[in-house]
């Protein structure tokens, strides 16, 4: 309605006397936008149905207004080099500018507009496109990470399998090697037995031998 029209008007008006005292060139484009939308709103009978009569202003003021705030509002967006800024306010422009019957200079700024946005959606895409890649780098890097660590288990279970047959084979050959010496030191434990024996059996016979002449003459 009439009040809300005047009071965003007049929070327009301060907005950019603060935003210009701290020189914010984002602010001031958006609030010279705001301004020109107001305009171009009433222009178009959106969302009112008629311009109020209070407002003592006609349809070619407004869209006087609208034309010099939307110029001031892409003026600001281009100091910042925000792209959709520039469309925005270079579309709303060129709205305001064939409304206003200057058919060439409207073509100019929605050409400018969509060219911006052609850029926009570009980047937007290349940004989808780095964001995708780097998904899939992240997915493929997961999964040499995942290789890398199942070979690592498989390396780990293989050392752990060559050491268990490892010492399997040191305590069969030490194994081998005490019944060897066990054989051995039996082996010449009988030896020495049998020798004792027939060292023994050899005495036995010379004393015998010695004995029978000395019975004999006794006898």
């Amino acid at each position: 309605n009439e009040g809300d029209f005047s009071a965003a008007m007049d929070f327009y008006a301060k907005a950019i006397d603060i935003n210009k005292k701290i020189d914010v060139s984002r602010g001031l484009a958006f609030d010279n936008g705001g301004i020109g939308e107001l305009c171009l709103n009433l222009v178009k009978n959106e969302p009112v149905k008629k311009i109020p009569p209070s407002l003592k202003i006609s349809r070619a003021a407004l869209i006087e207004k609208a034309r010099f705030y939307f110029s001031e509002a892409l003026r600001f967006a281009r100091a910042t080099n925000d792209l959709s800024l520039i469309m925005r306010y270079a579309s709303s422009l060129s709205e305001t500018e064939e409304l206003a019957g200057n058919y060439k200079k409207s073509l100019t700024l929605y050409k400018e507009a969509m060219l911006y946005k052609d850029s926009i959606f570009n980047d937007e895409n290349k940004k989808k496109i780095e964001a995708l890649e780097s998904e899939r780098l992240a997915a493929v890097k997961d999964k040499q990470i995942q290789l890398l660590a199942k070979d690592k288990a498989l390396q780990s279970s293989e050392i752990k399998h060559q050491m268990v047959l490892k010492n399997i084979i040191l305590a069969a050959a030490a194994a081998i090697i005490l019944f060897a010496l066990f054989f051995t030191w039996s082996y010449n434990r009988r030896k020495k037995i049998n020798f004792d024996k027939q060292v023994m059996e050899t005495e036995m016979k010379a004393l015998r031998a010695q004995m029978n002449p000395h019975f004999i003459f006794n006898s």
